[in-house]
């Protein structure tokens, strides 16, 4: 393969991803909806699972990394299960990090590798695709904004 073909094919994967992400977060969002914020519920919704499972690792691992920065301002309280262990120690690398989301995203978000604690985590919990854990870690992340959001005035 020469250069070209190297960036060519760098640039459809970025791309994909980048298409990908807003379709699993508005799918994210519509199976908390239906679900009424049950995390438990939402993961075993069937267009979710094959949404989430359907996505490449690179837009998993970018979809916890940006639930885990919305995610910053309050605390989260997680169920002490693989699950919210993930999204916990997600949430926890958010809230400790001193500098502005492009920092904690990276630059060249959400191109791999992802930088940080918090971007080796994301990358290992979406690149394994047998782990309902990990979208469960995403509702989690997800659902304690939504609540955050639903009591701002």
């Amino acid at each position: 393969m020469s250069a070209f073909d190297d960036h060519m094919a760098m640039a459809a994967e970025l791309l994909g991803t980048s298409v990908q992400i807003p379709d699993v977060t508005m799918n994210l969002t519509i199976a908390l909806n239906e679900h009424h914020n049950d995390v438990d519920l939402a993961a075993a919704d069937n267009a979710l699972l094959r949404s989430w499972t359907g996505a490449a690792d690179e837009t998993r691992s970018a979809v916890l990394l940006s639930m885990a920065w919305t995610s910053r301002p309050l605390a989260l309280a997680a169920p002490d299960v693989t699950a919210g262990r993930y999204a916990q120690a997600m949430h926890a690398y958010a809230r400790g990090f001193s500098g502005g989301e492009t920092e904690f995203v990276g630059p060249a978000f959400p191109r791999s590798p992802l930088p940080g604690k918090a971007g080796a985590l994301a990358s290992w919990i979406g690149f394994d695709r047998d782990d309902i854990a990990g979208l469960k870690a995403a509702l989690i992340l997800m659902a304690s904004t939504r609540q955050r959001l639903s009591n701002w005035p």
